[in-house]
């Protein structure tokens, strides 16, 4: 068998046994497709801090298939590294007077698990599109599978390039024989703490640009009306018209929260369109679903 076919039929088979067990609650809960359960119980899993050995990263709890690496480069020049660090510790800092409101909130709403907010969007957009379970099968298996060889790809990226974080980058900028950048050995972020990882390129801008890809390309659209739910600030919800819309604010985000450089987020649309791509083109394909269908 091969291996789009195991993932398909595991998919379909812990659909199946999803159903099974939802059999005994309520009528409400029976009437969300079994896939779109489960996705959740997967995600509610993600969300526990206890759920899993604290070795595993909470990523590998959804499947991953193969690293798609891609060259992430994106030079740039004296003045737009200063220019994008300027712009980092006018906005990110803590207290900052140049971020509007809605920057402050844009940073913190967006500052929880990626995957799990992309999740939850394609969650939304199955039940209003009404999609059958083997579409909600087919859709998560390639949301997932992006998402875990953007990360695979990403972090291959920072460790080649390894360029150091804004906060890191601010408080030594004496050292970076630039002109143009001022030292601040003071500076804080507005928001937490710096992941403790190579900036460049995001990871979060990689994933959702490879998350926009796969949801435009399975329901052939990009305009969709629908609400996110912040996974670090509870009860809160932000409105979107589109995927991309969701997916830049979750861009913007890095900068607000002082965790990235503009440039850093430049090269996303290259590296995770290339895996979303590699991943559409090479799994779950047409030509795949035709061979699942003349064998039933």
């Amino acid at each position: 068998m091969s291996v789009t076919k195991c993932v398909t039929a595991c998919a379909l088979a812990s659909a199946a046994l999803t159903a099974q067990l939802l059999g005994a609650t309520t009528a409400a809960a029976q009437s969300i497709d079994p896939v779109v359960q489960w996705n959740r119980n997967l995600v509610a899993i993600v969300r526990a801090p206890d759920a899993h050995p604290a070795t595993i990263h909470p990523t590998r709890s959804l499947p991953m298939l193969r690293a798609t690496i891609y060259d992430a480069v994106n030079p740039m020049d004296q003045t737009q590294y200063a220019n994008d660090l300027n712009e980092v510790q006018s906005r990110g800092s803590a207290g900052s007077t140049a971020a509007t409101p809605d920057d402050a909130l844009t940073s913190r709403f967006w500052n929880g698990a990626i995957q799990n907010y992309w999740n939850e969007i394609a969650q939304t957009v199955s039940l209003d599109r009404h999609l059958t379970t083997a579409q909600n099968a087919r859709l998560f298996a390639l949301l997932n599978v992006g998402r875990a060889d953007g990360v695979i790809a990403s972090f291959d990226a920072k460790y080649t390039y390894d360029l150091w974080r804004p906060v890191t980058a601010i408080r030594f900028a004496g050292t970076d024989d630039n002109a143009e950048t001022t030292r601040d050995p003071n500076w804080l972020r507005e928001v937490g703490n710096t992941t403790p990882n190579p900036a460049y390129p995001g990871a979060h801008a990689v994933i959702s640009a490879a998350a926009v890809e796969v949801l435009v390309a399975v329901l052939e659209r990009d305009r969709l009306d629908f609400v996110v739910t912040s996974e670090a600030l509870p009860g809160v919800e932000r409105s979107f018209a589109s995927f991309s819309a969701a997916a830049e604010e979750a861009e913007q985000e890095s900068i607000f929260a002082a965790v990235h450089f503009r440039n850093d987020l430049t090269s996303r649309h290259r590296l995770g369109r290339d895996v979303a791509d590699f991943v559409l083109d090479a799994f779950l394909t047409r030509r795949h679903r035709q061979e699942e269908d003349g064998a039933r």
